[in-house]
């Protein structure tokens, strides 16, 4: 069981990394979140930026990952108790990134299953906007944060 529960914990981290990216994607050269529950630009400006730019999105590709960004995080609200919600936009209001912010919310196996669901869809859709020379830079930089994280235990 614990070899399961382990795999299930880095899976989890791994969509959640992804998940943290995504939001940086989506409002790169945008106007200022609108949302409570986006993180302020100041935050998206301090997180990932270095891939972001080497992705170097078109205006096209950035309209068409805001709406895939806005249902994931319509779906994940439908997941979490209000008390969650609350909790999720005062740390993204604080500048938290979204994925500590989530593992912040004490989530069930439950919510937890739903959310990977979630963002993995999310994560397919996002990826079929990239173009291939994106999708492998993306992918390379996942693997390299993915490997980092591995190699630093968490407490």
């Amino acid at each position: 069981m614990a070899i399961h529960s382990g795999r299930y914990t880095s899976i989890f981290a791994s969509t959640i990394a992804l998940l943290t990216l995504l939001p940086n994607l989506a409002l790169a050269e945008t106007k200022p979140a609108t949302h409570p529950m986006q993180p302020t630009q100041s935050a998206v400006a301090q997180t990932h930026s270095s891939i972001i730019g080497q992705l170097n999105l078109s205006t096209d590709q950035k309209n068409k990952i805001r709406p895939i960004r806005a249902s994931r995080i319509h779906q994940i609200n439908q997941v979490l108790t209000q008390e969650q919600r609350t909790k999720l936009q005062t740390e993204l209001k604080s500048g938290m990134k979204l994925g500590e912010a989530l593992k912040s919310l004490n989530l069930n196996a439950d919510q937890k299953k739903k959310i990977m669901t979630i963002v993995q869809k999310s994560n397919q859709d996002v990826m079929s906007v990239l173009n291939q020379k994106q999708r492998t830079q993306l992918e390379a930089y996942l693997k390299q944060q993915h490997q980092s994280r591995t190699q630093t235990p968490l407490e």
